[in-house]
């Protein structure tokens, strides 16, 4: 499994998707097919990250893994951590979006907790939120979103083009990290194919 695979096959991403799906619905949890496909980029971004491990390890023996032993990666390797990398911050970006959307509240400790579990025990550093626990939405903040996700129901389009509504968590995740043009030139795309795929099956 990997997000190469889930991005570039679309049998691939039925299973991966399906495979979260299912674990959800075992869990007793009825989730949204935008919560679906986030949580697949979350989980194939982890993995991938993690399998460069030993190859990061190798390089980097006792020392810190700075840009000098990045660049001592393949281009392949190199690739995919970046990719890997950025698939966990659009999962937890777009999850953190649907959330607000659904509660009228962007709560910054849940994004950065769910995106330090997926880079646990990676050589992705965890990332420190700025202290605002939650963050209410004033209704003329809500009713953008609202009309995006009218335009585009898999949230995609806010990352897209609608950045300038974010909240700071949002924007300082996908713009410090560096994932955001990974993210709008490689990712966004499937991504947004996928959930309409299955916002599309979900309702018959």
């Amino acid at each position: 499994m990997s997000v190469e695979r889930l991005i570039n096959s679309s049998q691939a991403a039925r299973e991966f998707t399906g495979i979260v799906e299912l674990r959800e619905k075992e869990k007793g949890h009825d989730r949204s097919p935008v919560f679906i496909v986030a949580s697949t980029y979350i989980e194939q971004g982890s993995e991938g990250l993690r399998r460069l491990n030993p190859r990061i390890n190798e390089i980097k023996g006792s020392g810190e893994f700075d840009e000098l032993a990045f660049r001592r990666l393949a281009i392949q390797e190199q690739d995919s951590l970046i990719l890997n990398h950025a698939a966990v911050i659009l999962g937890v970006c777009i999850i953190a979006i649907e959330n607000m959307w659904g509660d009228a509240v962007f709560r910054e400790e849940d994004m950065i907790g769910r995106f330090n579990s997926a880079v646990g025990r990676t050589i992705v550093p965890e990332w420190e939120h700025s202290g605002e626990k939650t963050i209410p939405l004033f209704e003329k903040e809500w009713k953008k979103i609202d009309e995006l996700r009218k335009i585009d129901p898999s949230f995609s389009v806010i990352i897209a083009r609608g950045m300038d509504m974010l909240p700071e968590g949002i924007k300082r995740l996908l713009e410090q990290s560096g994932a955001a043009p990974v993210i709008r030139g490689k990712l966004l795309i499937p991504f947004n194919r996928q959930t309409l795929e299955l916002i599309k099956k979900s309702k018959g």
